[in-house]
């Protein structure tokens, strides 16, 4: 989607976090974290691991990573750096079709962000970064003669930004980003492409209401230009009543998968379009001294929407582009506190889709979503240190059945260690998340964390 995230992420408190987790289907996950904090610099590594049965034939993980992260304070400028790793072999039974698949994945990344004050109302960001994953997919694990297919996916990405305080109620971030990307496959074979983009935001506050306008250019990748637009507004009825409302654009280009993918049992299309969307929200939140309520209409547009799907009888799943798509509906929220220390919560979604120019009888994604989500919150403590929550979640597909998962956790420290006990899906409830593919049954887990 078009649009503008920022996301600042939390620096590790100084000392030694770890952590095991015990659960159903011989799962064993370990982490330890190490951070040392000094008067102008941070630096923290992390290892964890983790290994398992699999809750079916064919889904059982092996997977081990090392993170490392550090910053450098300087009087008007700060320096964040990041490089990870993560190594994982994992069995990928009837996720992409009705094979014992199995595969191996091996993913590096670094990246440097600065940010520099200009003075007291602006600064600067650059940021640099890089990824690059190797992958082996085997389509039956013990016959990998039948078909194999190794690739190599590439990317790295420049940013600069420019954010200040107009006056006391505006503010505006202007910033450029440059990407280049590439695959090196046996089955999609060699690609490189890029993608330049210029984005703005504008800011502004006027008696006590927010409105927001963004604007972001993509051009590059399959030779399009592409036009983002978005505008927020939130308005205070009253106190404790706000009105909000937004309209935006947004994007979705196709994969190298999605072009160039030949298997046994999935076939890429090297002439898809990109997908293009419009989004209409608007809805109101009240918020008291032990509630909250709120509720929102939605509807989005889509055309030349990107799915993979068969006909009746096929074994293929083909990728193609629907003519356009209709989903609208609502959102409704409520919480509120029982009492001191217990709090409910209730959420419900509700959605209709049309779709015209259909293609394909099955669909394996964009015309399967979840109709009806209900979900029920209850959690607090029944001790002074033991905290448990309940989650009932009532599921309706547009295209199919229905299901309630239902999650229990009971949490107790000791002094600087946490034992959480949870078991999700606790009456082990049979569906598929999407067609063909079981979702797990009851998962009982343990987990133990410290912290010094």
């Amino acid at each position: 989607s078009g649009g503008i995230i920022n996301i600042v992420t939390q620096k590790d408190s100084e000392g030694i976090n770890g952590g095991v987790n015990l659960g159903s289907y011989g799962s064993v996950n370990s982490g330890l974290t190490f951070s040392k904090q000094l008067s102008k610099a941070s630096f923290s590594l992390s290892l964890r691991s983790g290994k398992s049965d699999g809750y079916k034939k064919s889904s059982e993980l092996d997977m081990t990573g090392v993170d490392a992260t550090g910053s450098l304070e300087f009087e008007d400028m700060s320096v964040m750096w990041n490089v990870g790793y993560m190594d994982k072999e994992f069995g990928a039974g009837d996720f992409y079709a009705s094979y014992p698949s199995f595969e191996k994945t091996l993913t590096v990344q670094g990246g440097i962000n600065i940010v520099r004050a200009v003075n007291d109302k602006s600064v600067v960001r650059f940021g640099i970064g890089s990824r690059g994953h190797d992958d082996d997919f085997i389509l039956i694990k013990n016959k990998p003669e039948v078909y194999r297919n190794t690739h190599y996916n590439r990317s790295s990405i420049v940013s600069a930004e420019y954010l200040s305080n107009l006056y006391d109620n505006l503010n505006i971030l202007v910033g450029a980003e440059s990407e280049r990307m590439g695959i090196t496959s046996g089955s999609l074979g060699s690609h490189s492409d890029y993608n330049n983009a210029v984005y703005g935001e504008l800011s502004a506050r006027v008696k006590k209401s927010d409105m927001l306008i963004s604007m972001r250019m993509d051009s590059g990748y399959m030779d399009e230009t592409i036009l983002s637009p978005g505008i927020a507004l939130m308005v205070p009825l009253r106190d404790v009543i706000r009105f909000n409302i937004n309209v935006e654009r947004s994007f979705r280009q196709p994969t190298y998968t999605d072009l160039f993918y030949i298997s046994p049992a999935n076939m890429g299309n090297p002439s898809l379009k990109s997908e293009h969307s419009t989004l209409f929200s608007a809805g109101f939140d009240l918020t008291g001294k032990r509630k909250e309520l709120g509720i929102s209409f939605f509807a989005r547009k889509s055309t030349d929407v990107i799915d993979w799907v068969r006909n009746t009888g096929e074994n293929v799943w083909n990728v193609a582009n629907h003519g356009s798509l209709m989903t609208n509906g609502v959102e409704m929220k409520f919480q509120f506190n029982i009492f001191k220390q217990w709090e409910s919560g209730f959420n419900a979604v509700v959605l209709n889709q049309t779709v015209k120019r259909r293609k394909g009888i099955e669909s394996k994604y964009s015309l399967n979503p979840l109709s009806t989500i209900l979900t029920s919150t209850l959690t607090g403590n029944v001790f002074e240190n033991i905290r448990c929550t309940l989650v009932a979640r009532y599921e309706e597909q547009l295209r199919g059945g229905s299901r309630t998962p239902v999650t229990f956790q009971i949490s107790r420290r000791f002094a600087q260690i946490n034992a959480v006990l949870s078991a999700r899906n606790m009456f082990n409830e049979k569906y598929d998340e999407i067609p063909g593919l079981p979702a797990p049954g009851r998962w009982l887990n343990l987990n133990i964390e410290y912290a010094r």
